[in-house]
């Protein structure tokens, strides 16, 4: 089952993933579902507790992308 989650970026990044979404040829939301997934699977990965960091750095692979 599929969720709506909102919530707020920088500009600044907002721009970044337009630009990349538009590099790819996919939607933005396509990009943001797939750096969430990556993150929560190297935390389940690592075995880590979910602490709420102030800040994440989540990396965007190159070539990894469906394309709708």
């Amino acid at each position: 089952m599929s969720t709506t989650i909102n919530f707020r970026i920088a500009d600044e990044h907002k721009k970044h993933l337009q630009i990349l979404a538009e590099e790819k040829g996919v939607k933005v939301s396509v990009i943001v579902r797939k750096i969430i997934t990556d993150y929560l699977e190297q935390l389940d990965n690592e075995n880590q507790d979910l602490e709420i960091p102030e800040e994440i750095i989540l990396y965007i692979p190159a070539n990894n992308y469906p394309n709708n």
